[in-house]
């Protein structure tokens, strides 16, 4: 039988030996290519034959994330979503809220997220941005608000976790209270 796997890859540098099987691999999926190409450097250090690297870098394909239909409409005021999602929180009440919902890496630039929010936030009192994340990680989320003086308009949830990994309902109570 053939044998496929799929894997995530978040991070530059991640130790090659965590490959040292790959050989037994008929193909192996990740989303981005940005996980291709750190797999592919992990290969090419392991693999020190040349044409045995190019034969199991050639494995390495992109498959993109595909749809969760665990998402719909929520019939309630979007306000009360808020203060849901918040814990009674109004915070966000009245604003247009922006969500990012992914975790605090390297490839998840929430740094680009919270740059491009405080040039569009400039001299719009009503807007907030809304970051479900892990508090520690690639960059300090608190530092950067403050450096680009958006920290007022920023609210962060962290799970607590290593990654924000809510049950679907809470994931859907998010998209529905948030704008974009």
């Amino acid at each position: 039988p053939k044998i496929y796997t799929w894997f995530p890859v978040e991070f530059e540098g991640y130790d090659p030996e965590w490959y040292h099987n790959f050989e037994m691999i008929d193909k192996a999926f990740t989303f981005t290519q940005f996980a291709v190409d750190q797999a592919a450097i992990c290969l090419r250090k392991l693999f020190t034959d040349e044409e045995e690297a190019v034969k199991q870098v050639a494995k390495l394909t992109v498959l993109p994330r595909g749809i969760n239909h665990a998402f719909a409409p929520i019939d309630e005021p979007v306000n009360a979503l808020r203060e849901r999602m918040t814990g009674g929180s109004i915070f966000l009440n009245d604003s247009f809220v922006f969500l990012n919902a992914y975790p605090n890496t390297l490839t998840s630039r929430l740094d680009v997220t919270m740059e491009a929010f405080a040039i569009f936030a400039k001299d719009k009192p009503n807007v907030r941005l809304w970051l479900h994340t892990n508090g520690d990680g690639h960059i300090n989320i608190f530092d950067l608000a403050e450096r680009l003086n958006i920290g007022d308009k920023l609210g962060v949830h962290t799970s607590g976790k290593d990654f924000p990994d809510e049950p679907d309902e809470e994931m859907n109570l998010l998209y529905n209270a948030c704008d974009a």
